[in-house]
């Protein structure tokens, strides 16, 4: 029988590496996905080891201002728990991130000029997309993030430059004409280049 974690109530204080959200729940340290610092958050918890606590954000009660609408499903990848702030937040908090970590390792250091990308978008140059088929049909997928078979299906995602998503969305086509087997898909990797801007497939 699966195990039902419960609901819980807090507010996060700050960003992991991974995009996870670190706050407190009673003496416990809890990571919360899709949550902000500073926001207040009823989450689901998900994962529970070695006193840590792993939790999904299911309601935000109190709002950071520096929330935006994520472009992709919430659960699709890791690069979604970036999309839920603004860009120039999300770089402000990957720096203070790299400060923190050379922290915790008793360095302080001054870091260098940090280079951000210009978009928040389209950066991905490679995606590698296993196969769901079900009484619509074959699409792509995802394995959803943070379980261990968990897929979600999805003919897109906005961190990939458009171009791969046009290729992409035509093999999808081709593959679907073909009425191939789910065992004969096991994955599809596509790249880019962004300096020829050409796209490559591996099936």
């Amino acid at each position: 029988m699966r195990k039902k974690f419960p609901e819980i109530e807090l507010t996060v204080d700050k960003l992991r590496h991974d995009g996870y959200a670190i706050g407190k729940y009673g003496e416990r340290d809890v990571y919360v996905r899709g949550a902000l610092p500073g926001e207040k958050v009823r989450a689901k918890v998900i994962k529970k080891r070695r006193g840590r606590v792993w939790a999904e954000a299911i309601e935000i009660l109190e709002a950071s201002t520096h929330r935006i609408p994520p472009q992709d499903p919430p659960t699709l990848h890791s690069g979604v728990s970036w999309q839920i702030m603004d860009f120039e937040y999300e770089n402000q908090q990957k720096q203070e991130i790299v400060k923190d970590l050379f922290q915790s390792e008793g360095l302080d250091i001054k870091l260098p000029e940090i280079i951000y990308p210009t978009s928040q978008w389209e950066y991905r140059n490679k995606v590698e997309y296993s196969f769901w088929i079900d009484e619509d049909g074959l699409s792509y997928a995802f394995h959803r993030q943070g379980t261990k078979g968990g897929k979600i299906p999805l003919e897109e995602t906005k961190i990939l430059p458009a171009a791969v998503n046009r290729v992409a969305k035509a093999v999808l086509q081709w593959l679907r004409v073909e009425n191939l087997s789910k065992k004969e898909l096991k994955m599809v990797q596509f790249r880019y280049s962004f300096s020829v801007k050409e796209v490559f497939m591996i099936l």
